[in-house]
C-alpha cells in the first residue's frame, strides 16, 4: 500500500476535544440510525405491498448509488463551505427526505427519496469520518477510531430497535428518525468553529485512485458495505422466509449492530498494535465462516443469534482497521479524498450487496443470504493474501 510523505503525516500534538467527540457523535448517530431504521422498514413495507426480493434490494440499493455518486464530489464541496456548515445541510436534508418518504409512499417516487437519503447519509459519513481522522492523536488513532465505529453501530443498532418497539406502521418510525436529526444539531453548533479545515496536508487527488493504490482498505470497506446493507435491508426479509415472526426477524438486524458494537474496543486496541493486512483478513476469514453455518443453523434461533453477533463484530472491525489506516497515511485536503473512497467503498458495497442478496434470494431461496455475503468475503480474503504474498 502506499504511503504518504511525512510531512503530509498528522501532527503529533493533534487533540480531539469533548465538544468535538460530541458533534462527530450526535451526527454519526443520525447517519446510523436513520439508516438501520429505513432499510429494513421500507423492505418490510415493499414485502407487504407484495414486492419481490430483486425489486425490493433495487430500492435500498438506490440509497447506495446515492452515496456513490454524492462522495465523489463532497471533498470540494466540504472544502467549499466548511465541514460544520455541510454536515448541518446534510442533517437538514435528511429530516426533510424521511418526511417525504412518508408523505408520499409510492415505489418510483422512493427510489428517488432513497437517493437523496443516500446522498445526504454520504455527506454526514464523510464530514464525520473526515473530523474524526483529523483531529485523532496518531498514538489513540486506532481507539478513537473504534469509538467511532462503537458510535456508528450504536446508530445501527438503535434504528432497528426503534423499528421494534414502534412496529412498521403509521408516522411513529419516520417521525423519531425526524426528531433524531433535529437533536444532532445541538451538540453540532456548539462544536461549530473546532470544526478541522478540510484543505491543506498535500494536494488533492481523484477518491477512486485510492482504490488503487490503497486496496486492502478500500476494497475491505467495499466488503463491510456489502454485509452490512445486504444482511441489515434483507435480514428481516430471510427470517421471514425461514417462518420466524418479524420481531424476531428484526431482532436479528439488532444483534448484529451489537456485535459491531462490543467488539470495537478489541479492534482499536489491536489496530495500534499490528499490521493492517493480518487484521483485515482475520475479520474477513470470520465472516467466510459465519456465512457457512448459517443455513446448518438455520432452525436454532440462539445459534443464529451468536452468529449474528460474531459476524457484526468482525465485519466492523474491517471499517475501524481500515478508517485508523487512512488516518494515518494522509492529512488535510488528501485525507478529505480518502476518506471521500472510504464512503465510496462502503456505497460500492451497498449498492451490490442488498441487489446480489435479494436476486439469490428470488432464485435459490432464502439461503442467498449466506451464499453472496459468505462468497464475497471469500473473494476479499483472497485480495488480501495476494497483497501480503507482495509485500
Amino acid at each position: 500500500m502506499s504511503q504518504s510523505s511525512p510531512s503530509n503525516a498528522p501532527d503529533a500534538t493533534t487533540t480531539i476535544s469533548v465538544k468535538s467527540l460530541a458533534a462527530v457523535i450526535a451526527c454519526v448517530t443520525v447517519f446510523a440510525a436513520s439508516s438501520t431504521l429505513t432499510f429494513p422498514l421500507i423492505s418490510l413495507l415493499l414485502e407487504q405491498a407484495g414486492e419481490s426480493g430483486i425489486r425490493i434490494g433495487i430500492n435500498t440499493a438506490m440509497a447506495a448509488f446515492g452515496m456513490l455518486l454524492f462522495a465523489q464530489i463532497s471533498p470540494a464541496i466540504m472544502r467549499r463551505v466548511g465541514v460544520a456548515p455541510f454536515l448541518m445541510a446534510c442533517l437538514f436534508v435528511t429530516g426533510a427526505t424521511l418526511l417525504l418518504m412518508k408523505a408520499m409512499p409510492d415505489y418510483l417516487t422512493w427510489l428517488g427519496l432513497r437517493f437523496v437519503l443516500g446522498a445526504a447519509g454520504a455527506g454526514m459519513f464523510l464530514a464525520t469520518e473526515f473530523w474524526i481522522a483529523a483531529k485523532s492523536p496518531p498514538d489513540k488513532r486506532g481507539r478513537i477510531a473504534a469509538l467511532y465505529a462503537m458510535t456508528l453501530s450504536l446508530g445501527y443498532a438503535l434504528g432497528p430497535s426503534i423499528l421494534a418497539t414502534v412496529g412498521s406502521a403509521g408516522w411513529a418510525p419516520f417521525l423519531i428518525a425526524v426528531g433524531l436529526c433535529a437533536v444532532a444539531t445541538i451538540p453540532l453548533a456548539i462544536a461549530w468553529r473546532e470544526a478541522p479545515a478540510a484543505s491543506g496536508g498535500g494536494a488533492s487527488r481523484p477518491p477512486l485512485k485510492f482504490f488503487l493504490t490503497d486496496p486492502a482498505v478500500v476494497w475491505g470497506i467495499v466488503l463491510f458495505g456489502v454485509i452490512e446493507f445486504g444482511a441489515m435491508a434483507l435480514t428481516p426479509v430471510w427470517g421471514v422466509r425461514l417462518g420466524m415472526l418479524e420481531s424476531s426477524a428484526v431482532a436479528l438486524t439488532i444483534v448484529l449492530a451489537l456485535g459491531n458494537l462490543l467488539f470495537q474496543p478489541c479492534v482499536g486496541w489491536a489496530a495500534d498494535r499490528y499490521p493492517v493486512r493480518p487484521l483485515l483478513l482475520t475479520c474477513a476469514a470470520a465472516s467466510v465462516l459465519v456465512a457457512v453455518l448459517m443455513p446448518a443453523l438455520s432452525q436454532s434461533y440462539v445459534a443464529l443469534s451468536a452468529l449474528f453477533f460474531l459476524w457484526g463484530g468482525m465485519a466492523a472491525g474491517l471499517y475501524t482497521v481500515g478508517l485508523a489506516a487512512m488516518g494515518g497515511r494522509y492529512s488535510g485536503a488528501e485525507l478529505a479524498s480518502a476518506n471521500a473512497a472510504l464512503v465510496m467503498g462502503y456505497a460500492v458495497g451497498a449498492l451490490i450487496g442488498p441487489t446480489m442478496v435479494g436476486g439469490a434470494m428470488d432464485v435459490i431461496g432464502p439461503h442467498g443470504l449466506a451464499a453472496v455475503l459468505g462468497g464475497s468475503s471469500l473473494i476479499y480474503c483472497g485480495l488480501v493474501l495476494w497483497r501480503l504474498q507482495r509485500g
